[in-house]
C-alpha cells in the first residue's frame, strides 16, 4: 500500500458526475460514497459516450488549496472525445503530468482509505494538486485481493527542482500583495520544472514599486532601474525601469501583464505569451535556449486544446 514507482502520463479526458466536497468528517465521508451509489445506481457507465474502457476513474481535482481545502471529485470513465457529454455529467481533462503512484490492496474501502492516510502524510510527496484519480480495472473488479492504483499527481523530478523550489519559497516569505506583481522571465519555466533558474525577476504595480523603493532604495544598472532585495534572490522591475519601451506600439503594460498572470502554487506568473514576446525580443543566446522550450511547450498545450475544448461540455 506504499509508492510503487513514479510515472509520466499524457492527458486524458474524463466524463461522469461529480461533486464538490473537502476532507473534513461532516463533507467527504459522507458525500463521496453517496456519489458512488449514484454512479452505479443509475448506471452511469453505460450512459458514458466515446469510452475508451470499463475502467472506472475517481477523480480529485479543482483543488481550493491543498487535500485539507475543499476539492471537486468526478467519478466515470475515460473518453477519447468531451463533444458530447449527457445531461447531468461533466467533462475534465486530467492534465498530462508526472504521479507517484500508490497501489490499495485488500477489502475495499479499508486499504484505499488506509492509502490516502499514508499519502497524506508522506514527508517527501511534492505534490501539485493539478488533478489525482484512482483507477478501478480488471485488478480491481476481477482479482482477490483487489487493487486499485492511486495516481498522486507530483512535481517532476529534476536535479534543480529542490533549488528552485527554494527560491520561489523565498517569493513567498515576502507577502507580496498577489495582484500587485508577476514572476517574469525564466521563472515561467522554473516553476514547471523545465530548467535550474538563478535570480528571480518580478514586475510590479506603480504602487508597490513606491513602496518598496522606499524600503530598499533604486539600482541603476545599465540604464535600467531596479529594486534588489536584501536576499540577493528577487530583483523587481518597474515600469520606469526600462526607458526604451515607452516608444513602442503594441508593447504590453505591466499593468497588463500583472493581471493576466497564472497563478501557480499560489504565486502569480506571467502568461507564457508575454514571457515569449519579452525573450523574442531580446534574443539573448540565452534567451533563445529559452524560447525553444517556451514554444515547445505552448504547441504541446495548443495540441491539447485543440482535441478537447469544447466550451459548453467543461465545468
Amino acid at each position: 500500500m506504499g509508492r510503487c514507482e513514479d510515472v509520466q502520463r499524457p492527458a486524458r479526458l474524463v466524463i461522469g458526475i461529480n461533486c464538490r466536497t473537502s476532507n473534513a468528517k461532516e463533507a467527504g465521508p459522507q458525500d463521496i460514497p453517496k456519489l458512488w451509489e449514484r454512479f452505479y445506481s443509475e448506471d452511469i457507465i453505460s450512459r458514458i459516450p466515446n469510452k475508451i474502457s470499463n475502467e472506472v476513474i475517481a477523480l480529485y481535482c479543482d483543488y481550493e488549496s491543498d487535500h485539507s481545502q475543499a476539492y471537486t471529485v468526478v467519478i466515470g470513465c475515460p473518453v477519447s472525445s468531451i463533444d458530447t457529454v449527457p445531461q447531468g455529467m461533466v467533462a475534465k481533462t486530467i492534465p498530462p503530468s508526472f504521479y507517484a503512484v500508490f497501489r490499495a490492496i485488500g477489502d475495499h474501502p479499508k486499504a484505499l482509505i488506509e492509502t490516502w492516510g499514508k499519502i497524506w502524510h508522506e514527508p517527501d510527496l511534492e505534490r501539485t494538486y493539478s488533478g489525482d484519480y484512482e483507477s478501478y480495472n480488471e485488478k480491481f473488479f476481477s482479482n482477490s485481493p483487489q487493487e486499485i492504483d492511486v495516481y498522486v499527481a507530483i512535481q517532476k523530478s529534476t536535479p534543480f527542482a529542490r533549488a528552485n523550489k527554494l527560491k520561489f519559497n523565498a517569493i513567498k516569505s515576502l507577502h507580496l500583495p498577489i495582484d500587485q506583481y508577476a514572476i517574469t522571465g525564466s521563472g515561467a519555466l522554473g516553476i514547471r520544472n523545465l530548467k535550474g533558474i538563478g535570480d528571480i525577476d518580478i514586475i510590479v504595480t506603480a504602487e508597490l514599486w513606491d513602496m518598496l523603493a522606499i524600503k530598499h532604495g533604486i539600482t541603476d544598472e545599465n540604464n535600467v532601474k531596479k529594486i534588489v532585495f536584501p536576499n540577493g534572490i528577487v530583483e523587481a522591475f518597474g515600469e520606469e525601469s526600462f526607458h526604451d519601451e515607452k516608444q513602442e506600439r503594441n508593447t504590453p503594460s505591466i499593468k497588463d501583464r500583472i493581471a493576466s498572470a497564472e497563478i501557480i502554487e499560489e504565486l502569480p506568473f506571467e502568461s507564457l505569451e508575454h514571457v515569449l514576446y519579452y525573450k523574442r525580443k531580446m534574443n539573448r543566446e540565452k534567451d533563445k535556449q529559452d524560447i525553444e522550450i517556451i514554444e515547445a511547450l505552448m504547441n504541446e498545450n495548443d495540441s491539447i486544446k485543440n482535441r478537447t475544448f469544447n466550451p459548453s461540455t467543461l465545468v
